[in-house]
């Protein structure tokens, strides 16, 4: 459920870039003040691992939030794609270099 290694680094580069993909939908374009607390808070939470399923699939929603709203200054198929990526993170976790691994992680119980 979190892996480390390669596999693990791959997860952080991939939360990476659909962190930033998201703060960039935000600095190209002026949604609200609200709606661009909320963006931020969701791509922070992503980026360190935090609740990255919820956080993910929050940023899967938004992307597509942006694509219909506020008409992305960028070609139709990154966004799909972007978005896709988003729905690849949720779908694989969070790795072992996150917020989760070190709340939820491996544990040894001893009876």
């Amino acid at each position: 459920m979190f892996p480390s290694g390669h596999a693990g680094v791959a997860l952080l580069l991939l939360r990476l870039s659909v962190a930033s993909l998201v703060v960039a939908m935000i600095c190209l374009n002026s949604p609200p003040q609200w709606l661009s607390l909320c963006v931020a808070i969701v791509a922070v939470a992503l980026l360190v691992g935090l609740f990255t399923r919820f956080a993910a699939a929050l940023c899967a929603a938004l992307v597509m939030l942006f694509f219909l709203k506020y008409h992305v200054r960028v070609i139709d198929v990154v966004i799909v794609l972007h978005a896709a990526s988003a729905l690849a993170v949720t779908l694989l976790g969070p790795g072992a270099y996150s917020v989760d691994a070190y709340l939820f992680g491996r544990r040894v119980f001893k009876f």
